[in-house]
């Protein structure tokens, strides 16, 4: 996808005009490059997380001739995928996106259920399960 397509999906998703969308994309892709130019991280949760690494200046050699060359040191842009990123990217198309299993708990305990929730939507269940005191395991 270049960022032609994606002013196209913006716009078609939203239902904005092409204009706007471009806009928007343009807007975020600012937003994006002033922070890290600020030297800050810009984390989006369930997405990933763009910073800078600063990587030192280094000697290194000419492929050519073999001479010693010197690296000038420079900062460098980094991206971490997250984890429901990850989880998406990496899905099989015949399985869910999470998987709930439901056991009984211990009786000793006097709590009536236990859920153990996997992947990358679990949150919403997670919190539900919370307020409802049950014990909940994420992985």
């Amino acid at each position: 996808m270049n960022k032609g397509e994606m002013i196209d999906a913006v716009a078609a998703a939203a239902g904005i005009t092409k204009g706007q969308a471009g806009d928007a994309v343009n807007t975020v892709f600012d937003t994006i490059q002033k922070t890290l130019k600020k030297g800050d991280k810009a984390q989006f949760v369930g997405f990933g997380t763009f910073s800078v690494s600063k990587r030192a200046a280094r000697e290194g050699r000419n492929p050519l001739t073999g001479k010693t060359i010197k690296i000038a040191a420079k900062n460098v842009v980094k991206f971490k995928a997250g984890t429901a990123f990850s989880t998406l990217v990496n899905k099989k198309e015949n399985n869910p996106d999470f998987r709930i299993v439901r056991k009984k708990a211990n009786r000793n305990n006097g709590l009536p259920f236990l859920f153990l929730i996997y992947g990358c939507k679990a949150l919403p269940l997670l919190l539900e399960s919370l307020f409802q005191n049950h014990i909940v395991f994420c992985q």
